[in-house]
C-alpha cells in the first residue's frame, strides 16, 4: 500500500510454460478501482518492493538473466513519473530486502559481501587458490533451499548495509556496511526519526543446543555499537513502531517449560524507553500471525504481514490462524480486547497498510478462489477487489466447494476437516477416496485454494483433508499434545476421519487411502523425492524403504526430481509441479481406478 493509500504496488507471478520458470513483475493499481491495474516492470525476477516515504519511487530487488543463470539480485529504484528502473547497488553476491529511511534519501539492505570485495581493482588481481574442501564443525550444516548445494555458509552472515539514493543520473554512491560480526541480522528497518536501524538477531554460536531465541536490537544508522532493545524468553518476529514512536508492537513466541515442540505466537507491546514487554494475547488461544498451508503461495513474491497500528495508537491489526482460517483481528493496545476485522472463511495471505493504518492492501484466497488483491477499510471493514487475473481461466472450470466437517478423534478431541467431492457428484454412487496429510506437523489445512486437491477431485476422487492433533490454528494445548507421540496419535485422528466419511456411504471401502494398509506394506507405494531436499533427504527414508520394498517384490516406484527441494509442491519448477501431480494421480488411477498405466 502506498503511504497515502491511493495506490497498491504488487508482484504478479506467472508460470512461463516455455521457459519452465516463474516470472515476477511489478504492477500498480489505484485503490479506488477507477483504472485497471497496469504493469510497471518487465521482470523477470523482481521482488521485495517498498514505497519511498513520499510515494514517488519504488525500491525492489531484481535478478537479471546472464549466461549460466541469473546474476545475484541488486537493489533497483523506479521513479513513478517515468523512465526505467535503475540499479543503485553493484554488490558481489547480491543485495536484497530494501528499506527506505524516513527522509527517502537512504536505503538499507542486506548483503553477505565483505567490504574489501567492493573494490573493483581487486577483481583484476590474480587471486590465490581457495580450497574447495569443507571443514564441518557445526551439527546444522545443511538446510533446505540453501544456495550452495544445500550447505549453510557460516563464514558469510547477512549484514545490514546502507546506500544513498542518487539523484537522477548522478553517479552511484558507495554502500556502507552498518553491522558486522559472526551473526546475521533480519527484519531490519529505520527508526521513525531515521537515526537508528532496528533489527532482530540471535548472537549465539551453535544455537541448536538451547531453545530458539532472538531479540530486538538497534544500531546507529551510520554504524557503531548495537544495543539490545527488547527481549523475551523466546523469539521475536515482525514488529512495528507506534505513531508516537514511543512503543513497538511485535509478534513473539515464548518458550515452554519444560521445552515443548509447538509454541504458539502472541502479540506484544513494549515501551522503547524501558524495553518492558506486555503480552496482549496471553489469554487468546489462537495462532497470532499464523497462516494456512497450501500449494499456491507465490514463489519469490513475498508475503508481508505483521502488526499495524491505528492512527491514534490505541489499536493494532494482526493476522491470526483460527480454526482453518487466516483472518485479520483488531486488538486493543491497552487491554488486549480482540474483535474480528475480516469475516467469513478465507486466507489472508499477506497485507500492508498506508501511513495512517486506516487502509490496508491484502491478498485474499478461499477454497475456490486464487489470491486476489483487495483493499480493506479498517474503520468499516468494507472490502473491494482490485485484481481478477485468473477469472478467465476459472470461469471455464468446474470447481468444487469443500464440505466442512467436525468429528471426534481419540480421547474426545474435536477434529476439523473438509471433504472435496468430484464435479457432478452423485451420493448414490461409490467413489475412490484420497486422504491428504499435511506435514509440519505444526501446520494447518484450511480455507485457501489448493490446486492439488481440486485437480484430484476433477479426476473423480473424493478428497479428505483434516487437521489432526498437532496442527496449528487450534490452540497451544492441541498443537503440543503430540510431543513424544508423533507419529502415532495423529494417525488415529486421521483414521477416525476416514471412518467418519465411510459412514456417509459414497466412498468405496475397497478403494481406501493407501495409508489404511501401511502396517502390512502390501499397498502399492510411490515415493516422490526432491534430490536437493535437505529437510527430509531422500537417503534418510524414501530411498531405503523403496529398496526394501523392491527386495520384498512389492509394487513400488520412486520418482526423483532433480534440482528440487522440500518446496517442490509449492514453488518447484512449473513443469515439475505438473509432473508431480500427474505421477501421483497416475499411481492412484492404476491401483484404485484399475486403469492401465504403462509408466509403472
Amino acid at each position: 500500500m502506498s503511504p497515502d493509500g491511493s495506490r497498491v504496488a504488487f508482484i504478479r507471478i506467472t508460470a512461463d510454460e516455455r521457459k519452465d520458470a516463474y516470472e515476477t513483475t511489478i504492477w500498480l493499481a489505484r485503490t479506488d478501482g477507477r483504472e485497471p491495474p497496469r504493469q510497471l516492470t518487465r521482470g523477470p525476477r523482481d521482488k521485495g518492493l517498498r514505497w519511498s516515504p513520499d510515494g514517488k519511487h519504488l525500491a525492489f530487488d531484481r535478478s537479471i538473466d546472464h549466461e549460466g543463470g541469473p546474476k545475484p539480485s541488486q537493489i533497483f529504484v523506479l521513479a513513478l513519473d517515468g523512465g526505467e528502473a535503475r540499479a543503485i547497488t553493484e554488490i558481489p553476491r547480491g543485495a536484497a530486502s530494501p528499506q527506505w529511511s524516513p527522509d527517502g534519501r537512504t536505503i538499507a539492505f542486506s548483503a553477505s559481501a565483505r567490504p574489501n570485495e567492493l573494490n573493483r581493482d581487486d577483481e583484476k588481481k590474480e587471486k590465490p587458490r581457495e580450497s574447495d574442501v569443507r571443514v564441518i564443525t557445526e551439527a546444522v550444516y545443511r538446510a533446505n533451499g540453501a544456495a550452495d548445494f544445500g550447505y549453510v555458509d557460516r563464514d558469510r552472515p547477512s549484514h545490514i548495509w546502507t546506500v544513498t539514493v542518487p539523484d537522477g543520473a548522478a553517479p552511484l554512491a558507495v554502500p556502507q556496511q552498518v553491522t558486522s560480526g559472526d551473526f546475521s541480522e533480519t527484519n531490519f528497518r529505520f527508526s521513525p526519526d531515521g537515526a537508528r536501524l532496528f533489527f532482530v538477531s540471535n548472537p549465539v554460536k551453535e544455537p541448536y543446543y538451547v531453545p530458539s531465541d532472538s531479540d530486538l536490537y538497534s544500531v546507529p544508522a551510520s554504524g557503531g555499537e548495537a544495543t539490545r532493545v527488547v527481549s523475551i524468553d523466546g523469539t521475536i518476529g515482525d514488529y512495528a513502531f507506534s505513531p508516537d514512536a514511543a512503543r513497538v508492537a511485535f509478534v513473539g513466541t515464548l518458550h515452554g517449560a519444560p521445552v515443548r515442540s509447538y509454541s504458539q505466537s502472541d502479540l506484544f507491546v513494549a515501551d522503547l524507553a524501558s524495553g518492558a514487554p506486555r503480552n496482549l494475547t496471553a489469554s487468546y488461544d489462537f495462532d497470532v500471525d499464523g497462516g494456512l498451508g497450501g500449494d499456491q503461495r507465490a514463489p519469490r513474491g513475498g508475503a508481508p504481514s505483521g502488526p499495524v497500528w491505528s492512527r491514534d495508537g490505541t489499536t493494532l491489526v494482526i493476522k491470526v490462524g483460527e480454526q482453518g482460517d487466516a483472518v485479520l483481528k483488531r486488538v486493543d493496545a491497552a487491554t488486549g480486547r480482540i474483535e474480528a476485522l475480516t469475516r467469513g472463511h478465507h486466507d489472508v495471505m499477506a497485507y500492508t497498510a498506508d501511513a495512517s493504518g486506516q487502509k490496508l492492501a491484502l491478498i485474499l484466497s478461499t477454497q475456490t478462489v486464487l489470491g486476489n488483491v483487495q483493499v480493506l477499510d479498517a474503520s468499516t471493514g468494507a472490502m473491494s477487489q482490485l485484481t481478477a487475473f485468473n477469472d478467465e481461466l476459472f470461469n471455464q472450470l468446474a470447481l468444487s466447494e469443500p464440505e466442512e466437517m467436525w468429528y471426534t478423534g481419540i480421547d474426545g478431541k474435536k477434529i476439523q476437516g473438509w471433504i472435496l467431492k468430484p464435479s457432478g457428484f452423485d451420493a448414490s454412487k461409490k467413489y475412490p477416496m484420497i486422504l491428504e496429510i499435511h506435514g509440519g506437523p505444526h501446520s494447518a489445512y484450511g480455507n485457501t485454494f489448493t490446486h492439488e486437491f481440486q485437480w484430484m477431485a476433477a479426476k473423480g476422487y473424493v478428497v479428505l483433508f483434516t487437521n489432526p492433533r498437532g496442527s496449528s490454528n487450534y490452540g497451544q494445548e492441541f498443537g503440543n499434545i503430540i510431543q513424544f507421540k508423533y507419529p502415532g496419535d495423529d494417525y488415529k485422528d486421521l483414521m477416525a476421519g476416514v471412518d467418519e466419511i465411510l459412514k456417509k456411504g459414497y466412498v468405496d471401502e475397497a478403494r481406501r487411502s493407501p495409508i489404511t494398509h501401511v502396517k502390512s506394506i502390501q499397498t502399492p507405494l510411490m515415493f516422490i523425492l526432491g534430490d536437493e531436499d535437505w529437510r527430509t533427504p531422500p537417503s534418510a527414508g524414501g530411498e531405503q524403504l523403496f529398496r526394501a520394498l523392491k527386495y520384498l517384490k512389492r509394487p513400488t516406484v520412486m520418482v526423483r526430481f532433480p534440482d528440487e527441494n522440500h518446496e517442490l509442491s509449492r514453488s518447484g519448477k512449473p513443469w515439475h509441479r505438473v509432473e508431480r501431480l500427474q505421477h501421483i494421480v497416475g499411481w492412484m488411477d492404476k491401483y484404485l481406478m484399475g486403469k492401465k498405466i504403462e509408466t509403472y
